[in-house]
């Protein structure tokens, strides 16, 4: 029985009703699922989400589910406790079969029953009773598909009701009781912005950088080369497991970016704050460097070359290519790669150094396949010592903080929704921030170790579905999930040689 509840409960996972998203608590459990609840139109939960678990039994589908919300909800049939009470998690009668979609599309149109309420209290406010019930202030958080506003009721909760209706029984849902956040930030530019879903605008955002090539990379490299790309500073980059770009979560923490700091928090060099009400959150320097692992310092290529005259590797995989003019470019890197027999004829260590322009060009930063590569790296490449000694930190976070700290600045064509843009960048490893500062996020992400560095060992556990899903993340009710304000080197993190020399540069001491 348990195995064919197993196949059941897979299809269904993969086929969620609308409005209703669903993935597993523990990825080795199909048992146990985490669900968001979208409010259905036309009703007083519209555009608002709430969390729930449900809890399937072996037996299912003889035998029906469990369903508790963990978020605040207030319904006469979900009980204080969130535990949900309507007719279709009773045991079954003809027809027991498709349990779960019943139940996540049951869940999502609760009819309010206030002869068997679960939450007495909320029978007896019900709007549809007599209205001197109502007679004493309700805060309600009221959600709309792209607005939150702020509603104190008092007296008579109808002439709200006249003006959002909810038209059919079968819809009608109740109010979700919390307290309001706060209620102002600005943007980049200091220009203050109200802050309301409504602000925020969905658009098409394209990520240059492909950390994916990394599985590419991986599948041309025999096993010694891929031990002597393992040894360079790039070698933990081949065991990434989230190679995602999560462009929609990207640009919807991109539009909180704020300047309007309070002044109990003092902005350092090249650091970028968010806003999310009522607490901030900074992603800088610091933060770059540990979740990449790579080290900060003075970035003069010239200081690392000086003793190269010239690329031998150059001539032997390019030979067509000029020495004097060394014009390199990143579709000649990426064409070698693609190429099925490219790797065979050549040097285990020239194989190395294409792959390791290749990963820096395009999968870290982005570059268009005609960019050239530059001289200075084209030597540097030559001597592996002196790449593994560059502080690639700092010249990878130069050409990130560029692009994230200007996203939205001389773009006219960001208007709003349907909007179009691209960055460049290691904007991956911002997504990677996301993750380790906000503990919402590990809905979507897990971390399989606690490991260096730490963007390696993030692991899809979710796809981020819809952009009406994340935009409850803008706002934290909840102190358990209040974001990190700064990340901070763990024990492992502070003994390392790149911390340690990144931390000297940090401070403005020499790094050599």
């Amino acid at each position: 029985m348990a195995s064919q509840a197993s196949l059941l409960l897979q299809k269904q996972l993969k086929n969620p009703v609308d409005g209703f998203s669903a993935g597993l608590v523990d990825e080795n459990n199909i048992f146990e699922w985490s669900v968001t609840i979208i409010g259905p139109p036309d009703t007083l939960y519209e555009g608002g989400f709430f969390n729930a678990i449900m809890s399937f039994p072996p037996n299912y589908p003889n035998s029906p589910p469990t369903v508790k919300f963990t978020t605040e909800i207030w319904h006469p049939n979900v009980y204080p406790d969130g535990r949900v009470c309507i007719s279709i998690l009773h045991p079954p009668g003809d027809d027991p079969n498709g349990y779960g979609l019943q139940v996540s599309a049951g869940c999502r149109s609760i009819h309010p029953n206030d002869e068997s309420p679960a939450n007495v209290e909320a029978a007896g406010v019900h709007p549809t009773k007599d209205s001197s019930v109502m007679k004493r202030p309700l805060k309600c958080l009221f959600y709309q598909a792209r607005h939150i506003s702020i509603l104190t009721l008092y007296g008579d909760i109808r002439p709200h009701l006249r003006r959002n209706p909810s038209p059919s029984p079968t819809k009608s849902v109740y109010l979700h009781i919390l307290e309001p956040p706060s209620q102002s930030f600005t943007i980049r530019n200091g220009k203050s912005i109200k802050s309301t879903i409504e602000e925020l605008f969905s658009a098409q955002l394209t990520l240059r950088n492909k950390i994916s090539l990394v599985t590419t990379i991986a599948s041309k490299l025999s096993p010694v080369q891929r031990t002597l790309f393992e040894d360079t500073c790039f070698g933990p980059w081949l065991k990434v497991r989230h190679p995602g770009g999560d462009a929609m979560l990207t640009h919807l923490w991109l539009q909180t970016m704020t300047s309007d700091l309070p002044e109990s928090i003092k902005r350092g060099n090249e650091e970028i704050w968010f806003h999310f009400p009522p607490v901030y959150t900074c992603f800088g320097r610091e933060e770059f460097c540990l979740i990449t692992g790579l080290r900060f310092g003075h970035d003069d290529v010239g200081r690392y070359t000086s003793h190269i005259t010239r690329p031998s590797w150059l001539s032997r995989v390019f030979p067509e290519l000029s020495m004097e003019k060394m014009n390199l470019h990143v579709d000649d890197l990426t064409r070698l790669l693609n190429k099925k027999d490219g790797f065979t004829l050549m040097d285990d260590v020239d194989v190395v150094r294409v792959c390791l322009l290749v990963l820096l060009h395009v999968g870290f930063l982005g570059r268009e396949a005609r960019q050239p590569i530059s001289k200075d790296l084209i030597l540097l490449v030559e001597d592996l010592n002196a790449w593994n000694l560059f502080p690639w930190g700092s010249y990878l976070w130069k050409a990130t903080w560029n692009k994230l700290s200007s996203a939205f600045d001389d773009r006219k064509s960001l208007r709003g929704d349907g909007s179009k843009y691209t960055l460049s960048g290691f904007i991956w490893a911002f997504k990677i921030w996301i993750f380790e500062a906000f503990p919402d996020m590990q809905t979507y992400a897990l971390k399989t170790l606690n490991d260096i560095s730490r963007a390696i060992f993030w692991k899809r556990k979710r796809r981020l579905l819809i952009w009406e899903e994340l935009l409850r993340y803008t706002t934290i009710n909840d102190e358990a999930n209040t974001p990190l304000q700064r990340l901070t080197p763990t024990e492992a993190e502070l003994a390392t040689d790149w911390w340690q020399a990144s931390k000297r540069f940090f401070d403005g001491m020499d790094d050599e």
